[in-house]
This record gives structure tokens, sequence and C-alpha cells, in this order.
């Protein structure tokens, strides 16, 4: 294993994995935004909505963890395309899954209910 593509990309993949443990496991809301942290009264169920962060960086993670399956086989090609593409609309799918995590746990005000 002496390919640096594929020690970084599995480092990336393990790291991920780490960060969707740690909100999985954790007794606070965990945030997603840069510099926004989400209130304990912000939210209706905290372990569902960390269980949920979790599994959506576990998925992200995966990206990863396939993309090094591919180089570690010889596909060094499919492994690049597999990074550079899901990495990509994975980041976009990050958003769109975190904002529907957000809007499932939120406390909805009298007027939204």
């Amino acid at each position: 294993m002496k390919n640096p593509l594929l020690i970084a990309i599995l480092i990336t993949g393990i790291m991920y994995i780490i960060v969707g443990i740690y909100a999985w496991k954790l007794s606070k809301p965990m945030h997603f935004w840069a510099g926004l942290r989400v209130k304990e009264k912000d939210v209706t169920d905290i372990k569902a909505y960390n269980r949920a962060n979790g599994l959506m960086w576990i998925t992200y993670a995966l990206v990863y963890i396939l993309c090094a399956i591919l180089v570690l086989l010889g596909h060094m090609l499919w492994g690049l395309v597999v990074l550079i593409v899901g990495s990509s609309l994975g980041l976009i799918g990050l958003m769109y899954t975190y904002v529907r995590i957000y809007e499932k746990y939120r406390v909805k005000s009298q007027n939204e209910k």
C-alpha cells in the first residue's frame, strides 16, 4: 500500500466515519453549517437528529471507501471518477440531506403547525 492517493482517500473516508460516529453519540445537537450552532431547544428529538446526522456522514464516507477499494484493485481511473463525481455530488447531497434532517427535527412555531 505505497500509493499516496490511496492512503489519502482512506484517511479521508475514515475521518468522515469518525465524524458520523461522533455525531451519532453526541448528547447535544450536531451542527452542520460553519459558525451556526443548533441549540437543544430548537430540536424536537436530539438523539434521532444526531443519529440521522451520523448516518448522513457515514454514508458520505462510503464514496471514499468505494474509491479506495477501486484504487486498491488497480482501477485507478474509475477510482478517480468515483472520487471526483462522488465527492462533488456528495457535498450537494450532504447539504440537501442536512436541510431535510433539520426540517424534520426542528421545533416548529405555532404558525407552522
